[in-house]
């Protein structure tokens, strides 16, 4: 599996893309990249879902093992913090399923 680091020029930004055809490239190459729609929803929805779902959760697991409204708070927005954790290992270990892959490549001169 081969990923590229590419350069976005007009904002100066890098991110990382996956070249899952193997097309040959060469630094400075302009390249067509393409994001799935439903990846990059369900990236989304993985990212604000999860974390949103374990406020309850933790608020009311607490409220149920008789702690007070206070510590019940506290402890959901820990629920809220470690929702954040949690997406952010799973895609770590997903990384290339929500990668943008290389389409096609625009020019075959290189820019200097």
């Amino acid at each position: 599996m081969q990923r590229i680091n590419i350069l976005q020029y007009q904002r100066k930004k890098k991110f990382e893309v996956w070249n899952e055809n193997k097309l040959p490239l060469d630094e400075g190459q302009e390249v067509e990249i393409y994001l799935q729609p439903s990846r990059t929803i369900a990236g989304t929805l993985i990212t604000l879902i999860v974390p949103l779902l374990l406020f309850p959760v933790g608020y009311f697991l607490s409220v149920a093992a008789g702690l007070g409204v206070g510590s019940s708070f506290l402890i959901a927005l820990g629920g809220i913090a470690l929702g954040f954790v949690g997406v952010w290992l799973y895609f770590k270990k997903q990384k290339n399923h929500y990668l943008p892959v290389i389409a096609s490549v625009l020019s075959e001169e290189r820019e200097e």
